[in-house]
């Protein structure tokens, strides 16, 4: 497999289009897609998802210095985000993780995991066919001894 290399890239960072070069990871790793979809899925809503995402991969993916980075109003305004976005190889593989994780098939299999876990537990602390029929035996003896009167 070949390896993907780092890239230079010139994004403009301000209104006055005055532009530096940065360095953009091209690859992000399983363990980074599986950071950045985690706690994109820690948000409430598509927006808040997106900031984290965006957020995470300036500062995972480049070199930008922090105070630029903290600025997302400029990030996006800028064209920041749109430029390392478009120059990491495997981004869409976040918004795959989070889509799988919030999505119905698996959040049943892991329903149906749990449940069965729960009745597995149970079940051992249920009596066996001749424990069932020594009770139905001894409330037969019980209805017997005060049916009578």
């Amino acid at each position: 497999m070949a390896k993907l290399k780092e890239k230079v890239v010139t994004i403009p960072y301000s209104e006055d289009e005055k532009s530096e070069k940065y360095t953009v990871k091209q690859y992000l790793t399983p363990e980074q897609v599986e950071l950045i979809g985690n706690n994109m899925l820690k948000c409430s809503n598509v927006v808040e998802r997106n900031v984290v995402k965006n957020t995470m991969l300036i500062k995972l993916m480049t070199d930008i210095p922090e105070g630029i980075a903290k600025d997302y109003d400029m990030l996006v305004k800028s064209g920041i985000i749109d430029v390392v976005d478009y120059n990491i190889f495997n981004v869409s593989e976040i918004d795959e993780y989070v889509e799988d994780e919030l999505s119905i098939r698996t959040n049943v299999n892991r329903f149906l995991e749990q449940l069965n876990k729960t009745l597995d537990k149970y079940a051992k602390k249920m009596p066996n066919n001749k424990q069932i029929e020594d009770m139905l035996a001894d409330s037969k003896k019980l209805v017997e001894v005060f049916g009578k009167k």
